[in-house]
């Protein structure tokens, strides 16, 4: 069972039926119960009128204490992820190049967290509307840029 960002899904009737195929209820029975995979799980997401909303996050995590299982997370920011990614590029000529890799988004949890962080990478942080968790600890982004320029 995969869980994305599809909000008008998250409702109750849809989360249920997940829930019971992931207790592999009647009529969703079998032999084998299947994995909750979800591509991130980010607590927010920003509405295309600048207000928030939840994003899969709190979902996947309610999937997950309900039907005690554990999500595999397979995108933004597993360490997984970005290693994937990384792994993809060729890497630069120059041997005098330090390599440097960086990481841009707006969320600074869900975007420059766990695997950027574990990894090293230049996490740059766009402020276009101040995120909640902007400058929470451990993380904090290696520079900031916003919208109009000022940071």
């Amino acid at each position: 069972m995969v869980v994305g960002l599809s909000p008008p899904h998250f409702n109750y009737d849809v989360l249920t039926t997940a829930f019971r195929i992931l207790k592999r209820e009647a009529p969703y029975a079998g032999s084998n119960a299947p994995p909750l995979i979800a591509t991130h799980k980010a607590k927010y997401i920003s509405t295309s009128s600048g207000q928030l909303s939840l994003g899969p996050g709190p979902f996947v995590s309610a999937l997950e204490s309900a039907a005690d299982v554990r999500a595999i997370v397979v995108g933004k920011p597993t360490r997984t992820f970005f290693q994937l990614v990384i792994s993809s590029l060729d890497p630069p000529d120059n041997k005098e190049s330090d390599g440097k890799i960086a990481i841009i988004g707006d969320d600074i949890e869900a975007d420059l967290g766990e695997g950027a962080v574990e990894l090293g990478l230049w996490r740059v942080l766009g402020s276009f509307n101040p995120p909640i968790n902007a400058f929470q600890p451990p993380i904090s982004p290696s520079f900031l840029f916003s919208e109009n320029g000022k940071v």
